[in-house]
């Protein structure tokens, strides 16, 4: 499914165009335009990526492909960022989204194959007040990564949760589980991969909080700098949480033995 968004001045001036309205928009350097490619076919992703906006082939094969790390390439004339959002339930336990952007002067591209409530919930912010965010495609693609990182505090906030749970259960156990070890594993893993994801996207955006990259305006790298302080918070409870596997992991070897 393809989402368009056009802005001028702040204002939404349409929506969800054809291709032949895209191409021209794109044309016009005074309008301001995101598209959200929202689990797209072959053919629609074809259509914007390399019809309408001509990115280059290795971005595009970056975006269409699994990506499991972050990471940033500056084309010139736009970045190229991949991100993940993090989300985690009983069911399905720690699981991530990937979430592509292209970002240019005047415009922005999202690409991600499920759907994702941090674009949803921002698209309904832009219609109810698009001049908070839309003033600036490099002001847009920070409220979705503020709202990305933002969501990450609900799965630190479970994790921890299923952590001191295991503790419950280690310290009234009075012989040795093998379905406990499991869960030390498990957890480990979940914590493992959390870290493997915050630490380059930490990176990536101390990069941009440097103004390393000319499409990311002054006035924004304050607001950068925050997100980057978010991440940092991120990584050091994911570490925390870590250290207190191992060391709940030591009492309940030192019990069983």
């Amino acid at each position: 499914m393809i989402h368009s968004f056009v802005f001028n001045d702040g204002k939404l001036v349409g929506s969800n165009l054809d291709t032949d309205a895209l191409r021209l928009v794109r044309a016009d350097k005074g309008l301001l335009i995101w598209i959200d490619l929202d689990q797209p076919t072959a053919e629609e992703a074809k259509m914007i990526l390399e019809d309408v906006f001509s990115f280059h082939p290795l971005a595009i094969e970056d975006a269409l492909a699994i990506n499991r790390y972050p990471k940033i390439e500056d084309y010139e004339d736009y970045l190229y960022l991949v991100m993940h959002a993090v989300a985690f339930s009983r069911e399905e336990q720690f699981r991530t989204s990937e979430l592509d952007f292209f970002l240019g002067k005047t415009f922005l591209v999202t690409h991600h194959t499920e759907a994702l409530s941090m674009v949803s919930s921002t698209m309904e912010r832009i219609q109810k007040n698009p001049a908070s965010i839309t003033r600036g495609m490099d002001r847009l693609t920070h409220f979705l990564l503020d709202t990305m990182v933002d969501a990450y505090q609900p799965v630190l906030n479970n994790l921890t949760q299923e952590i001191h749970a295991l503790e419950d259960v280690v310290f009234v156990a009075k012989h040795s589980d093998p379905g406990v070890i499991k869960e030390f594993r498990n957890r480990k893993r979940e914590v493992a991969h959390l870290q493997e994801i915050v630490r380059p996207q930490r990176d990536m955006v101390n990069r941009i909080a440097r103004g390393e990259f000319k499409l990311i305006r002054p006035i924004l790298l304050p607001y950068f700098r925050d997100l980057l302080g978010n991440l940092n918070r991120t990584d050091s409870t994911a570490a925390s949480l870590s250290d207190q596997l191992y060391l709940t992991l030591d009492v309940y070897l030192n019990k069983a033995s």
